[in-house]
């Protein structure tokens, strides 16, 4: 009897030995004991759009997410890679979007292909949310990964940075991006330096909507071409027309925003 009693001593004594080791070794990283995982994914924010910030509830929403974040002083980083790629100016691409977008945050613009990883990390930490314009595909998802950016932004994300897509960008945040194959309006760049065909991941989107795939400038038009492809992608896709946005704010708050159109300029 003496000896089942000391055995339970010991086996007592060996539990709480390895439950202080595993208190203590979660708190030297500085992790906590629960998992935040479900509370990090609630405080996701991804808008996604065909045309950016184009209507009232838009920007409502715009407004509304990067308050959450921080409604003192709202800081955007602003990229424009896709759009240069189809002839814009970084100066003239980030003067239009600074007077548009100034309204709710203080704008900072970077291009992915001319910034050091460091750099990026650091601007993306202190920023409280994206906005990746429209352009070239393709071109912008070379420079997302090349840049550093594509390992950066999803940790940022989970952690409540909002990320606002626009087109191109907005296929990006997607499954794959072999879905701007689907109109042809993209060069795929074959040969060129942002060959996606040639990377290891290939047509590999963010996935920043996990299952998920975005046809943006949707329209009747698009309908037949749609029907044919979507079975072949494996996942959902959604698409979105040019009054549409897509708005994730984690768990089953999910959902596809229907706007009235309307001038920006007129807001």
């Amino acid at each position: 009897m003496s000896d089942l009693i000391i055995l339970r001593g010991i086996t007592w004594s060996v539990c709480m030995h390895l439950l202080c080791s595993f208190i203590l070794f979660y708190h030297t990283l500085g992790q906590p004991l629960l998992s935040t995982s479900h509370a990090s994914y609630h405080s996701k924010k991804v808008l996604l759009t065909s045309n950016g910030i184009t209507t009232p509830e838009m920007r409502h929403h715009f407004t509304r997410l990067l308050n959450a974040r921080n409604n003192e002083d709202p800081h955007l980083v602003y990229i424009p890679d896709a759009a240069i790629a189809e002839g814009g100016t970084f100066r003239d691409l980030c003067s239009r979007r600074t007077r548009e977008l100034r309204f709710a945050a203080t704008i900072e613009c970077i291009e992915l292909k001319r910034i050091q990883r460091h750099q990026l990390a650091l601007k993306l930490a202190k920023c409280d949310g994206v906005y990746v314009d429209y352009g070239n595909t393709f071109y912008l998802m070379h420079y997302i990964r090349a840049s550093g950016f594509e390992d950066l932004i999803t940790p940022l994300v989970l952690d409540g940075l909002l990320f606002v897509g626009s087109s191109a960008s907005t296929i990006c945040a997607g499954e794959t991006v072999s879905i701007a194959f689907w109109k042809g309006w993209d060069n795929p760049g074959f040969g060129e330096e942002w060959d996606l065909k040639e990377s290891a991941l290939g047509y590999q989107g963010l996935r920043l909507v996990p299952g998920v795939s975005f046809f943006p400038h949707f329209s009747e038009r698009w309908d037949n071409l749609v029907k044919e492809k979507q079975s072949t992608l494996g996942h959902v896709l959604i698409t979105l027309s040019d009054t549409q946005a897509f708005l994730d704010e984690g768990f089953d708050h999910r959902r596809v925003l229907e706007t009235k159109e309307k001038d920006f300029n007129d807001l």
